[in-house]
């Protein structure tokens, strides 16, 4: 993992809160850090979502960080309608909205269920 321990310190974390943050012993850490083991797939994408660059730019394949969202708000925001199952399909079409634009269309969804449930009468 060649950028592992450069995203770590440009957060200003050592090995041991990122071990925290992931729910991993530090030593793992390290050794990923050492290049000596290599995270299962599901971990580098943790990472990645974790410091906000992609699976590629993580592992050192690309030096471009094409992050999704180019506004971290926006992103962050899509990331919690990516986590909500019934919201997933929304994700992709996210992509390149404000944040106000992205709250109508939750908002909507989250009513037409209210609806269906019958919370609200029209």
């Amino acid at each position: 993992m060649l950028r592992l321990k450069e995203l770590r310190e440009g957060k200003n974390m050592t090995q041991y809160e990122l071990a925290r943050a992931l729910d991993v012993q530090p030593s793992r850490v390290g050794l990923w850090e050492q290049g000596r083991r290599s995270p299962r797939d599901n971990m580098k994408k943790a990472l990645a979502d974790f410091f906000g660059v992609t699976v590629d730019y993580l592992m050192g394949y690309t030096d471009e960080n094409n992050a999704y969202y180019l506004d971290p708000e926006v992103e962050e925001y899509a990331n919690a309608i990516h986590k909500e199952p019934s919201l997933k399909l929304l994700f992709d079409a996210s992509r390149g909205l404000q944040k106000e634009d992205i709250d109508e269309v939750v908002n909507f969804v989250r009513y037409q269920k209210a609806k269906r449930a019958g919370v609200y009468d029209d």
